[in-house]
C-alpha cells in the first residue's frame, strides 16, 4: 500500500530516474478521481529527489490552471459549472492526481500518481510500420500538441524542453479509416483492447450509432473517456430529435455529425 490509498496492480515500466506502476485508488470515490492510476516512484538519491520536487511543483501548477481554464471554457459554452462536463474541457496535458513520499529500504522515494493513459505516439508510428501516419490523424495530433503547448506557455509560464513521441501519450481511441467503405479501427487505447467498429459506415441508422455509443460507454473503464462518450451520446440524441422535428415541419437541411474531441497528453 502506498500513501495509505494506492494498491499496486503491476509494473508498467521503468527508466533512468524512476519506475512506473499501475495502481488502484482505494479512495477514488472520496477524492473524485479515476479508480485506476499510474504511479511514478522516483529514485531516492538526493539529485533525483530534487528533480522530483521540481516536477511536482510544475505539475501542481498545471493542475491548478487546468481546472480554472476548463471551468471558464465550460461556462462560456453554457455548461454552468457542472463538474462532469467541465472535465471535458481540460487542456490536453497529463493530470497529477496525488503526490507523497514513501520510505523503503533504499531511502525515501517521492511518488506521483497520474491519470492512467494509453500508448505513446511512438507506438502509433510503429503501428503504421514507420511508413507515415494518415494525414488526417497528423492534423489532429498537431492541433492538440499546439493546444497543450499554448496552455503551458500562456497559462502556466512553462516551457516544455523534452517534446518527443515517447512523451506524448494517447488517452482516447483514435478512429482511423482503413478501407474504402469508411470502416474504422480504434488504435491506441489505454485499458481497452483494439477493436473494429462500423460507427461511421455508410448506411448505418441513427439507432445503430446510439446503440454503439451505449456499448462503448458500458465497456470503457477510463472515466475521462466515458464522460466524453456520454456527452457525444447526449449530443447525438439531441441532433436526432432536432432532425425529426424538422422533418415533421416539412424540410430542413441535413445535420452533420459533430467531430469527436481528441486528446493527447504530454
Amino acid at each position: 500500500m502506498f500513501g495509505e490509498r494506492f494498491e499496486v496492480v503491476r509494473k508498467l515500466g521503468w527508466g533512468h530516474f524512476s519506475t512506473v506502476w499501475k495502481v488502484k485508488d482505494l479512495q477514488h470515490e472520496e477524492h473524485k478521481t479515476p479508480p485506476i492510476g499510474a504511479m511514478k516512484v522516483q529514485k531516492s538519491a538526493e539529485s533525483y529527489v530534487e528533480a522530483a520536487m521540481d516536477e511536482i511543483e510544475l505539475l501542481q501548477c498545471v493542475a491548478q490552471n487546468a481546472g480554472r481554464v476548463a471551468g471558464e471554457k465550460g461556462k462560456r459554452l453554457g455548461y454552468g459549472g457542472e463538474a462532469d462536463n467541465i472535465d471535458l474541457f481540460n487542456p490536453p496535458c497529463v493530470q497529477l492526481l496525488s503526490n507523497f513520499s514513501h520510505s523503503g529500504p533504499n531511502g525515501t522515494h517521492p511518488c506521483m500518481v497520474f491519470e492512467a493513459l494509453g500508448e505513446n505516439l511512438l507506438c502509433l508510428v510503429k503501428r503504421f510500420d514507420y511508413k507515415g501516419i494518415p494525414i488526417g490523424l497528423v492534423r489532429r495530433i498537431a492541433r492538440l500538441l499546439l493546444e497543450g503547448l499554448d496552455f503551458l506557455h500562456k497559462e502556466c509560464s512553462i516551457i516544455h524542453t523534452d517534446l518527443k513521441p515517447e512523451n506524448v501519450l494517447l488517452s482516447d481511441p483514435l478512429s482511423i479509416s482503413i478501407n474504402s467503405n469508411n470502416q474504422t479501427a480504434n488504435v491506441g487505447v489505454g485499458t481497452e483492447t483494439t477493436t473494429q467498429t462500423s460507427d461511421r459506415k455508410e448506411g448505418n441508422t441513427d439507432e445503430d450509432t446510439i446503440r454503439s455509443l451505449e456499448e462503448e460507454i458500458q465497456n470503457t473503464t477510463n472515466l475521462q473517456a466515458k464522460k466524453r462518450l456520454k456527452t457525444k451520446l447526449k449530443n447525438k440524441k439531441r441532433k436526432i430529435k432536432k432532425k425529426k422535428s424538422k422533418k415533421k415541419k416539412g424540410g430542413g437541411s441535413k445535420l452533420s455529425i459533430s467531430k469527436k474531441r481528441w486528446r493527447m497528453n504530454y
